[in-house]
């Protein structure tokens, strides 16, 4: 067989099997799977974007980033821990589904 027959066969559609509804029975049951504290979790960080908002003065926040972001930037450190939080919170979330 060639590769062009087999990218064909493969390409081509199966026809569907008779579950006598079962697919879309399970498929209605299903709730999406969402995480239970996500909606805290956004809530916490509005709050925090708005109290952060009203009390820090915004030019010296702004002259304050600049500085440590330039010097972030060329930071093997910085970028490693960053990837350790993401990585984390990843697995983290993964655990928590099973």
């Amino acid at each position: 067989m060639t590769e062009d027959k087999l990218d064909a066969l493969l390409r081509t559609p199966l026809p569907p099997l008779d579950d006598s509804g079962f697919t879309t029975s399970v498929m209605v049951r299903m709730a999406p799977a969402t995480h239970p504290l996500a909606a805290l979790e956004i809530a916490l960080l509005a709050i925090s974007a708005v109290l952060a908002l009203m009390f820090l003065p915004v030019r010296a926040v702004t002259e304050v980033a600049v500085h440590v972001s330039s010097q972030l930037a060329n930071s093997t450190g910085a970028a490693m821990a960053c990837l350790a939080i993401v990585v984390t919170l990843y697995f983290l979330r993964d655990l928590e589904t099973y």
